[in-house]
């Protein structure tokens, strides 16, 4: 049986800081046929471990896999109503690549601070030490009014 390629829908490229929300947000958005791309979710099915794990042993074939579906995405070879590309970087490159829309999931630094610090599913102190480091840099390189923290 073959599958229609129905790609009637938008791209969306969700990026902010680790711990802003940006999985919870896409899960409250999509629906049923639509896809999306977290290298959080990758690394996880590909080492069949917890999203929340130190991957790094495992992070390049992870991006590897990403770019593929990223490139079928921009290409449109393969079915999905809408498509969300999960990532904690402005990625301009995949916004010309896949002609998506990008939106900033970015609550501020002490509510990402919180939110991680809070999270039961943020893993061992090493993975949440990581995590809030990640978000600190994400601010300091991004945000105008990181001084102010």
């Amino acid at each position: 049986m073959e599958t229609e390629n129905k790609t009637t829908g938008q791209v969306y490229i969700i990026y902010g800081p680790p711990g802003a929300g940006k999985t919870t947000e896409v899960q409250r958005r999509m629906k049923e046929g639509d896809l999306v791309v977290d290298l959080d979710y990758i690394c996880a099915a590909l080492s069949l471990g917890d999203i929340h794990k130190d991957h790094t042993r495992i992070l390049g074939a992870a991006m590897r896999v990403r770019d593929f579906i990223i490139d079928a995405i921009g290409r449109r070879t393969i079915p999905f109503d809408n498509a969300y590309i999960i990532t904690t970087k402005n990625e301009y490159e995949i916004y010309k690549q896949t002609g998506g829309k990008m939106i900033e999931i970015n609550p501020g630094l002490q509510t990402v601070l919180k939110q991680i610090e809070n999270d039961p599913s943020s893993g061992d102190d090493t993975f949440r030490n990581n995590r809030v480091k990640a978000a600190l840099e994400y601010y300091r390189k991004n945000d105008k009014y990181y001084k102010r923290f």
